[in-house]
This record gives C-alpha cells, structure tokens and sequence, in this order.
C-alpha cells in the first residue's frame, strides 16, 4: 500500500487534537466536573475518535493505491483547496448516506443517554453525540472504499484485459493488486477490532459497535471474495476460449490424413507416451482445467509443423496457466481469514452473551 506519509502524519495528528479538543469542551460543558474526568467512554474516545478517522482513511489510501496500480494514469486525489474539499464533501455525503439508519439508532439512543445523565454531564452529551456522529462517518467511509476496491475489479479485470495480459496476471506478476487490496484491508479490520473491543472492555460499549465491526468485516470479506471470484471467472473464459479454438484445430488435424513425421524431423512418439503426456494431471487443478488441458496437449502433440522443443514450451506454458489459476487468491484468502478471525470470534462471543442473557 502506497501511503503518503506526511499526509498519515497529518490525519493522525487532527484526528488526536480534534478528539483532545472535544474532551477539553466536553469538560468545560459538564457540571461534574469529577464525573466527567472519570467517564471512561468520555476518555475512551481521545483514542477510539482518532481510529476511525485512521481506519476510513487507510481504506482510502488502499482504493487509491489500487486504482492506480490497476491504471497508472487514474487521476489522483484533487489538488488544490476547492476540488480537494469538492472530492471529501462528496466521499463524506455518500458514506453518511452508507450509515444513516446507525446515525438514526445512535442518536435516539444517545438522546436517552443525554437526558439520563444531564445532571452530571449537562450539555457534555450533546458533544459526546457530535462524536458519535463523526466516528460513524468515518465508518462509512471505511466501507464505501472497500465496495469501491470491488467495483474496481470489475471496471479492470474485463475479458479483453484478462486475455491481454494472462501471462503477466498468472505468471510474471501474480499478485493482484486488488486482491492485495482486500489483505490490507483486512488488517484495517483488525486494527478497527482492537480498538472495538478495547472500548467494549473498558466502557462496555453498545450493540451498534459490534454491528459496525460486524458489517465492516463482512464488507471486506464480500470484496476479496467477489474480486477472487470474478478474476477466476475472467481467467476461465480467456482459458476456454483457448481452448475451443484447440479443439477445433484437433478436431481438423484427427480428420485430415496422417503426416509423416520424418519430414518434420520430430521422432515419433509411441500410443503409450502420447498417452502419458496428454492425461497426465497436474495436482490441485479442477476437472475443468484437466479437460481444457488434455485437448492442448492433444492439438500440440497432432501438429507435425511444430518442433519438439516448441511442443514442450506451449505444453510447460498451458500448463503453468491452468495449475496458477488453481491458486489465484488462496494464499491472500487466507490471510484474509486469519485477520477476520478476531472480529469473527468478537461477534460470536457477542452473540452467546446475549443468548445468555
């Protein structure tokens, strides 16, 4: 991921002071005074305001970093005051758009909370939803660039892309970077959980901070797992498409008339070595690469106009494809997986307590 590190400086450093600058007007609003110094959901958020604000701008940076590996010439983020605030004034409308029914639940609950605790906290409560209300943007920022890293995948990994590019996708560059997209924000997830279930532990938190957990981690999960999909889709389309056209070509090659191999200078192979080479099966590959494979075989082993070392080039090469397609995206999915478990096992904790209760 391509962060600019002045800028994380940046965000990191307004986020805190933005935070510290709420506690401080918090605590010149409230009554207690004591008693708001010991609130811990009041101190709590000093560090959980500023890790929303990372984690919606780390998913951020991933999108862009994606966007422009995927196209090197994208427009980057608008220089310049007016187009830059342009750009987050419409990011910031379509992610409060995203988390308005929890801007809806927070703030009805939050209006109990506020009129329950006037007495010690007075209009402090109020603040403490202005707070709410900016960790709920950021959320939804959060999951607006994690569907966009989806929609990318499907804007760039078209067919004619796909087939284009299959040997640069399958063996020279393997690593997508959309998939590498969905690792990194995977770990965002994970930094998003610690802070979670710190605040939980500490302040005891509420429903909707698991379901913001919960529906974040199922964001990142349903975009790698679309963009795998969709790029292994893309990949078996450009991959059959060869191999119908193979097909035909040994389909015209076992009716025409047998050639003499000794005018080609190839040495013959006997029935037993064709038959070796042709079903031999590569471990791992599915049923439908197996078949696309064995007619590749079978058209490069029929030509008479293609040499022997040709012949093992093509046959190293279709094969290569078809065994790199079998792994496209489960090494990331598991990483993906392990990053997701904490969350994951947060809700299901979650979950039994409420049973439970």
């Amino acid at each position: 991921m391509m962060v600019n590190t002045s800028g994380l400086k940046a965000v990191v450093g307004f986020s805190f002071l933005l935070s510290l600058g709420f506690w401080l007007a918090g605590l010149a609003a409230a009554p207690d005074r004591t008693a708001f110094v010991h609130n811990i959901g009041w101190l709590y958020q000093i560090v959980w305001l500023p890790a929303h604000i990372l984690c919606g701008y780390l998913a951020m940076a991933i999108y862009r970093s994606a966007q422009t590996s995927c196209n090197p010439s994208a427009a980057a983020i608008p220089v310049g005051i007016k187009p830059y605030l342009n750009y987050l004034f419409r990011k910031w409308l379509i992610a409060s758009l995203a988390v308005l029914p929890f801007l809806i639940m927070d703030g009805i609950e939050g209006y109990d909370m506020v009129l329950e605790e006037f007495a010690s906290m007075g209009r402090s409560g109020w603040l403490l939803l202005a707070v709410w209300a900016i960790e709920w943007v950021a959320t939804g920022v959060l999951w607006v660039h994690v569907l966009l890293t989806l929609k990318l995948t499907f804007d760039f990994y078209n067919e004619a892309y796909v087939r284009d590019h299959l040997e640069s996708i399958l063996i020279t560059s393997k690593n997508s970077p959309l998939l590498i997209a969905g690792v990194e924000n995977s770990l965002v997830i994970l930094l998003f959980a610690l802070a979670t279930f710190g605040y939980i532990w500490l302040a005891g938190g509420e429903l909707s901070d698991f379901v913001a957990l919960g529906v974040s981690a199922i964001f990142v999960l349903i975009a790698f797992l679309g963009s795998m999909l969709h790029l292994k889709i893309k990949i078996n389309r450009v991959l059959d498409d060869i191999y119908e056209a193979r097909l035909q070509t040994l389909l015209k090659l076992t009716a025409a008339p047998a050639a003499s191999t000794a005018s080609s200078g190839q040495t013959p192979l006997s029935l037993q070595q064709m038959d070796q080479l042709i079903f031999n099966r590569p471990t791992g590959i599915s049923p439908r690469s197996y078949a696309r494979l064995r007619a590749i075989k079978a058209s490069l082993l029929l030509q008479t106009d293609v040499d022997t070392l040709q012949m093992g080039r093509e046959m190293f090469r279709y094969t290569e494809f078809e065994i790199r397609l079998a792994t496209v995206g489960v090494a990331e999915l598991r990483a993906v997986l392990m990053r997701l478990s904490a969350p994951l096992a947060g809700l299901v904790a979650k979950s039994g307590l409420l049973g439970g209760s």
